[in-house]
């Protein structure tokens, strides 16, 4: 049984829009590129991180403190931040990521839930990691697809690769290295992903042609890029 509490489409619309009205009231004062580092850990970690660790707490902390911690991790990752860290179009993330730390917001602040919470999590009392979640990795699988189909591939590849990262399963691969294929600077990547996907029995019967194709584009150089284009690929490192 999960304790995790999900938030619903209005749930979400009241908590983005009092989060975004602090942000026009209190702008952040950290700086841009201080702001994307501690958003690319966040979305490094996310799919094996605690709810503690989610809104940068200790396992101890007092109600109050969880109140704060979400305060201060909804403001970070706010889809209004967009902007000001060059992610505009890639909104997406952020949303990934606010609904994930109010979700953890939403449990912990509850007592009872959060009781449970920490009797189901038994690294509170060992050293090991936490173990990846795959009930993540298939949430952020759904969402990249439907960013996908927005045609927001940006924001896709970047939840694909933290589900992959976490969770290596075929279908994952498959939809990652197809995606990747866009951009000639992922080219590699995407012959990895592709590859793995169909030693893995994906069962999409496109996967061996996007493969050979992907292998005559690099061959043939197609991966070579100006300095400048590969720096728009990558507007933020945050994948």
């Amino acid at each position: 049984m999960t304790t995790l509490r999900r938030l619903s489409e209005e749930e979400l619309r009241l908590f983005l829009d009092r989060i975004g009205a602090s942000l026009q009231d209190r702008p952040l004062e950290i700086d841009a590129a201080a702001h994307r580092e501690r958003l690319a850990a966040l979305l490094r970690r996310m799919g094996e991180a605690s709810l503690y660790e989610l809104l940068d707490v200790d396992v101890a902390s007092p109600v109050l403190r969880i109140h704060e911690g979400f305060e201060r991790m909804a403001r970070l990752v706010h889809p209004d931040n967009a902007q000001r860290l060059d992610l505009m179009g890639r909104e997406g993330v952020l949303e990934v990521l606010f609904e994930r730390v109010t979700e953890a917001y939403l449990t912990l602040s509850d007592p009872d839930r959060r009781k449970l919470y920490d009797r189901e999590q038994p690294s509170w009392q060992s050293e090991a990691p936490p173990m990846p979640r795959p009930e993540e990795a298939q949430r952020l699988y759904e969402r990249a697809r439907s960013y996908a189909a927005a045609e927001q591939f940006h924001a896709a590849i970047e939840l694909l690769r933290e589900a992959v990262r976490t969770t290596p399963k075929a279908d994952y691969l498959a939809l990652l290295g197809l995606l990747e294929t866009r951009n000639p600077l992922w080219l590699h990547h995407a012959e990895e992903h592709l590859r793995r996907a169909i030693g893995q029995g994906a069962k999409d019967p496109s996967l061996p042609a996007a493969l050979a194709e992907v292998r005559r584009r690099i061959e043939t150089g197609d991966t070579a890029e100006s300095d400048k284009t590969a720096s728009d690929s990558h507007e933020v490192e945050i994948i």
